[in-house]
């Protein structure tokens, strides 16, 4: 969430690949609202302009931007390639969803897979 743990990765020169999924919300908290409260969205759209990217470099690490999967294949590769850490911002649409998942109170029954 602040990404302090890039600043030890990069001072320990860890092999690292972290990929954000990021959707510019609150995400599991919006899924839940569309999913189980009739889309009444609070508190998700934070309207920020965070660049993981640039945050990454500053701390010494490489950082890169995939917006379609070419890019994003082109970020991993380099990725792989690359010493020390590596993070992708990998931007997608605000209601991606995250499957599967169990809703509150469920058990694995109650798996939602679509």
């Amino acid at each position: 969430m602040n990404l302090n743990e890039m600043a030890t990765a990069v001072s320990q020169k860890l092999p690292l690949v972290v990929v954000v999924m990021n959707n510019g919300v609150l995400g599991m908290v919006r899924q839940w609202q569309t999913m189980f409260y009739e889309k009444h969205y609070s508190e998700t759209t934070l309207n920020r302009a965070t660049d993981f990217v640039k945050l990454t470099e500053a701390f010494g690490g490489a950082g890169y931007r995939a917006t379609d999967l070419e890019e994003l294949d082109a970020a991993l590769k380099a990725a792989f390639e690359a010493e020390g850490p590596v993070l992708i911002d990998c931007v997608i649409d605000c209601d991606e969803r995250v499957l599967p998942m169990i809703p509150a109170g469920g058990t694995v029954n109650d798996l939602v897979i679509n």
